[in-house]
């Protein structure tokens, strides 16, 4: 901020051009005792998937998450045409955006909602993400049982079932 005032001349000098702050390192690595083990997560989703009501609808929800490691934003975003869904091997999801929930006064065309891009990637970049074969089966066959929306998207909630608002799931 300083180096534009000097720039416009509000400044002769900047006033800190010696002082530089430096971000501290980061672990990046995974927490194994944090991340769930496959037999963890079948029997996760398994219990889901049994729970009455929006449990059978929730278990493909949360198998995107472990399988695919995709947020909850990017979950609710995801549309049939962003998936490839052979009939065997491996799949593939092409995540575009996730769905932000802000408050109708807090968008700019009142509505309850925003899309927004990849967290820190580019507005209209996309990432390809494979899925392995026995979660390809999960989501054809989510597809199957309950359908999309009528703008795509796999995952809605339930009272909105024909609606093209962005589920709150």
């Amino acid at each position: 901020m300083f180096g534009v005032a000097v720039e416009h001349g509000y400044f002769a000098h900047n006033p800190l051009a010696g002082l530089r702050w430096v971000a501290p390192a980061v672990a990046d690595e995974v927490d194994h005792d944090c991340v769930p083990n496959p037999a963890q997560v079948a029997r996760l989703l398994t219990a889901v998937a049994a729970q009455p009501g929006r449990g059978p609808h929730l278990y493909a929800f949360f198998g995107c998450m472990y399988y695919a490691a995709m947020r909850p934003a990017e979950v609710i975003h995801l549309r049939e045409s962003q998936c490839r869904l052979p009939a065997t091997g491996w799949g593939l999801l092409n995540l575009k955006g996730g769905v932000v929930t802000a408050g109708k006064e807090w968008t700019n065309d009142g509505s309850s909602y925003e899309v927004h891009s990849l967290k820190r990637r580019a507005a209209k970049a996309t990432q390809p993400v494979p899925i392995p074969p026995s979660f390809v089966t999960v989501l054809r066959g989510h597809i199957e049982r309950f359908g999309v929306a009528p703008d795509g998207r796999l995952f809605r909630n339930q009272a909105a079932t024909t609606s093209t608002s962005p589920p709150t799931t």
